[in-house]
């Protein structure tokens, strides 16, 4: 079965061009998924249509944003009106989630960008505020 995030953009534009679930699992099918799926990304496509149709980005942030890139594309919440997100790693809105928040902080040493790592006010060992923890080579910083 082929990894069903990594949906091509043209297969993305089949399932936004479909006009019922039978079509979608067709496609699913016709490109060697599951098709016990084809229900639940037909009830998502089919929920958020609008007079506008989605694009490709907003199709991939409402299908539970697997495929999406924290850092550039923002998070799934970022694609609905008036939404808004208090998480670091789980998306309150849809079945997602992130590997802590990406930060603003690049790996000294292997040039990764680093995630927060929240620590416990009682039991970290000074005033740090901020931990963070490269994902790529486990070096770890404080600020």
């Amino acid at each position: 079965m082929k990894n069903e995030s990594m949906m091509k953009e043209e297969f993305k534009s089949k399932l936004l061009q479909a006009q019922s679930a039978e079509e979608v699992a067709g496609l699913l099918k016709n490109a060697g998924m599951d098709e016990s799926k084809a229900g639940q990304i037909w009830n998502e496509i089919s929920s958020h249509r609008t007079e506008k149709e989605l694009s490709l980005d907003e199709l991939a942030a409402v299908s539970g944003g697997a495929d999406r890139d924290w850092l550039t594309d923002g998070c799934a919440a970022s694609v609905e009106p008036d939404s808004w997100c208090g998480s670091n790693d789980s998306c309150h809105y849809w079945d997602v989630t992130y590997t802590h928040e990406p930060a603003e902080v690049i790996c000294p040493n292997c040039g990764a960008y680093m995630y927060l790592n929240w620590v416990d006010y009682a039991t970290r060992p000074s005033d740090d505020i901020y931990h963070y923890k490269c994902k790529n080579c486990g070096t770890e910083e404080s600020y």
